[in-house]
């Protein structure tokens, strides 16, 4: 159970932008509805995926990593794309996850460079 919760903790230390989104979502879902949450939650982690995806194949392609840490962004951004296109009436709104890459692109460009 300690390792469970130290396991969790150093996850949630790594990567904080879970738990904004977590928070996100409850916040979205108290106050209009849990299929608005769920829909904007993935949205956000789409673009974030993407702006992943993104850098992940640069390294690929530059040699400093395996291509196999590919594989589970891109499988993400197929769940979440594939879940709100289905649940979704205009599919326009895909395409607010664009722009939500950019941060992740440029914290990204940022380690690279060192």
């Amino acid at each position: 159970m300690n390792t469970t919760l130290t396991q969790t903790k150093e996850f949630l230390f790594k990567n904080t932008w879970v738990l904004w989104l977590i928070i996100f979502l409850a916040i979205v879902s108290f106050s209009y509805s849990i299929r608005t949450g769920l829909l904007a939650t993935g949205l956000i982690a789409n673009g974030l995926l993407i702006g992943h995806v993104v850098l992940i194949g640069v390294l690929v392609l530059k040699k400093r990593t395996p291509p196999k840490y590919l594989l589970l962004p891109i499988l993400g951004i197929l769940i979440i794309t594939i879940s709100i296109y289905l649940t979704l009436d205009n599919k326009i709104i895909l395409y607010c996850s664009i722009p939500l890459c950019i941060p992740s692109l440029v914290a990204g460009l940022g380690i690279l460079k060192k």
